[in-house]
């Protein structure tokens, strides 16, 4: 049998039930003994009463004494077994609205039993317990059950049988750097693949899903690493590092200790023979922009041009004005170009002939009639909004482009290295001085007009007010408020005096930048919007951020939503409010009130949400986890980083088995998937 054998040729296995295992995504044999159990049931051992504490779930031999049945007056019935463990302690189960099992039963044999025991003085009870005749001394039921998951018409027995047939009849190739199996202590391929699925013991199931978490972490951080040793290897366009001494001049403020010290990280990489290839991340309001505009003003002084692309027009309106605002006092050519911008076909020609040396704009910089005469530098901010494929056309629109990206969502760390293990990070982990924390409070529903009324004080002192709904129009089926509904109370009932504003992302996009342009010039007093402003907007004057149903956010919208105020000289606050709250949504919410921390409240996302959420690795192209947890197995994912750096390195060295390995790995695993 081999494992890319189709599963319908596997014995039990007909058309009907083909179809079934398709609808779980299994079609060849090698999917199938990869879709590892979700949990499993342990019946392998057999306890006596005294051993075992109260309501625990466990595993017990009995002999029965009596069996008995009993219906009320509504015919439910009754069974119940009066049973005595070994050492004489008397045990009643109870089955109800089960009469077909009386058959099953007989005085004077002894039966397994698993389940909940609930014991009292007298005696103890399991209500419901799945069961085996112990005359047979059944292997099945004494044994560490796997539960994988299901479909509509197929059953676990049936799942287990299908996995019986397979598993002695199927030989893998050995996967992993055979030092490392040895090193690590591992257990080899066939072992782990037979006792993930069908345990023979306890300690079997362990070694199994160790060597399995080894091999995650391992092929995916391989993976990564391969792809930074590959750009790492690439010579990139090498600028000169020139002095900045007139652009530090010209700045109204002062960098942060962290501002500098990541600016010396990028200048360093520009001005090697490597090829940058670098994220830049930092809270909100950590002053990332500048130390991008830094980067693009030593491109410029190179007579190289950069670009910086971002999710919005919004967005690049406001980088724009930026831009074009600090760097007034310097001949250089700024252009922003995004889906609404007039007469690109001269712009485009501009561009080629190097009249522009910085071009800010959205997704239209990668349109095919977009061309640079010398791109020296790639900025994306808030790269998760962009798909992989738009990623990639940009960095290779001049080849060996330096590569920078930005993104305000923070990240834990160990997550970082999963996410961006082909990059190098730096980290902007100091807010500019001055700055007051935000003070962050869930709001009821009795208090909702105290707020209000707050919100009205602060407004008649010329402070400005963002509230945020989850959606545009009003929804019976979720019970929110929507931002239609809300504009139209806060517009003609509550803040009559004021004025109100609706922005939302169905509106076209000229319509949105004059809303924004109008409300970072204080024009408008309240902003309702959607989740458009979400990202990188920046009004200083804007101290209060209410967020309508936070509940249908999650941990780090929350916090990119807050981080909206807080960014001038005034204290500012973020109103929470619900109809609705989970255990999850109350956790979120506590999380907000406790700390301003993004990287604090990134590590708790982690928890809440485990990694398979955050990761994405499958729309990478990337070997996905299915077992590995970097919260739980953080142990073991050091050891994998280790081991990868060393065979990476003795790859790099030449060293024969390394490159045998890493060759066959590229072929096996990389080559259809990523570019390497």
């Amino acid at each position: 049998m081999n494992l890319d054998d189709d599963l319908i040729a596997i014995k039990g296995i007909g058309k009907k039930k083909y179809k079934l295992l398709n609808n779980l995504n299994l079609y060849k044999v090698k999917d199938l003994l990869t879709n590892f159990p979700r949990t499993y049931v342990d019946r392998s051992k057999v306890n006596n009463i005294n051993e075992i504490e109260n309501e625990s779930i466990s595993t017990i031999k009995l002999l029965i004494y009596d069996v008995s049945e009993t219906k009320n007056a509504y015919k439910k019935s009754t069974l119940r077994l009066k049973c005595k463990d070994t050492n004489g302690y008397n045990v009643a189960i109870i089955f109800f609205n089960a009469s077909f099992l009386l058959k099953k039963f007989s005085i004077g044999k002894e039966y397994y039993f698993y389940g909940k025991i609930v014991k009292t003085h007298y005696e103890a009870k399991m209500f419901h317990p799945e069961f085996s005749d112990s005359m047979y001394n059944d292997k099945k039921f004494l044994r560490i059950e796997p539960i994988y998951s299901l479909t509509a018409g197929i059953t676990n027995k049936e799942m287990i049988n299908i996995y019986e047939n397979i598993i002695d009849n199927v030989l893998f190739e050995e996967n992993l750097f055979s030092p490392y199996i040895i090193q690590n202590k591992l257990c080899d391929i066939n072992y782990a693949f037979k006792n993930i699925n069908l345990p023979t013991s306890k300690e079997a199931l362990k070694k199994a899903r160790y060597r399995f978490i080894y091999e995650e972490f391992f092929n995916l951080f391989l993976s990564l690493s391969l792809i930074k040793n590959k750009v790492k290897s690439s010579g990139g366009i090498v600028l000169k590092d020139l002095p900045m001494v007139d652009f530090y001049k010209n700045l109204k403020f002062t960098l942060t200790k962290s501002q500098e010290k990541v600016w010396n990280q990028i200048k360093i990489d520009l001005t090697s023979n490597n090829q940058m290839n670098r994220l830049l991340q930092g809270d909100v309001g950590s002053g990332k922009t500048i130390v991008a505009m830094m980067a693009m003003y030593l491109t410029y002084k190179n007579n190289m041009q950069s670009t910086l692309m971002v999710p919005t027009s919004v967005l690049a309106n406001q980088h724009f004005r930026t831009f074009s605002d600090v760097l007034k006092n310097f001949n250089i050519k700024i252009i922003l170009l995004t889906g609404n911008t007039k007469n690109k076909k001269q712009i485009y020609k501009d561009i080629e002939l190097g009249k522009y040396d910085i071009i800010i704009g959205t997704h239209a910089i990668l349109e095919e009639g977009v061309k640079f005469k010398n791109l020296a530098l790639v900025i994306t901010d808030e790269q998760h909004r962009f798909g992989v494929k738009q990623r990639n056309i940009l960095s290779t629109k001049e080849k060996n482009v330096n590569v920078l990206v930005m993104s305000a969502t923070p990240i834990p760390r160990t997550l970082s290295l999963i996410i961006y293990g082909d990059v190098d990070i730096s980290v902007i982990d100091q807010l500019p001085s001055g700055r007051k924390q935000i003070k962050t409070h869930y709001v009821k529903k009795n208090k909702i007009n105290d707020m209000y009324e707050f919100i009205r004080s602060k407004v008649e002192e010329k402070r400005q007010i963002y509230f945020i709904c989850p959606l545009i129009e009003e929804s019976e089926a979720l019970d929110i408020k929507s931002a239609s509904e809300l504009y139209k109370e806060l517009s003609e009932r509550i803040y009559t005096k004021f004025n109100v504003k609706l922005l939302h992302g169905k509106m076209k996009a000229k319509e949105k930048e004059t809303i924004m342009k109008d409300f970072s010039e204080g024009k408008i007093n309240i902003l309702i919007s959607t989740t458009v402003i979400e990202v990188g907007i920046n009004v200083p004057n804007a101290s209060i951020m209410v967020i309508n149903d936070a509940n249908r956010f999650g941990l780090s919208q929350l916090h990119q939503l807050r981080g909206r105020v807080g960014r001038g000289e005034y204290q500012s606050y973020c109103f929470m409010t619900s109809n609705k709250m989970g255990d999850t949504s109350k956790k979120r919410i506590q999380t907000m009130i406790d700390t301003n921390d993004g990287f604090e409240i990134a590590e708790r996302d982690l928890l809440l949400r485990g990694p398979g959420e955050i990761l994405g690795l499958k729309q990478h192209g990337l070997p996905e986890l299915k077992i590995g947890e970097l919260a739980k197995h953080s142990q073991i994912f050091e050891i994998v980083k280790m081991d990868v750096n060393n065979l990476v390195q003795m790859y790099n060295q030449g060293e024969k088995a390394s490159v045998e390995f890493i060759i066959k790995f590229i072929e096996n695993r990389l080559s259809n998937n990523i570019n390497i």
